[in-house]
């Protein structure tokens, strides 16, 4: 469930990213990108042992 809302987080920021008329701090994006991935593997393994 909340790997599944980390996944629809990362997809919003992600379209938000590549909205046309915007600038693009590549530094920011790739950190938030990459601590939006560690989210999303982190709540997938701790979900593995919860449904267990």
């Amino acid at each position: 469930m909340i790997s599944g809302l980390a996944f629809v987080a990362y997809f919003a920021y992600d379209a938000h990213v590549f909205t046309p008329g915007k600038k693009i701090n590549l530094k920011r994006d790739l950190v938030l990108g990459l601590i939006f991935l560690v989210l999303l593997f982190v709540t997938a393994y701790v979900s593995k042992f919860v449904n267990k």
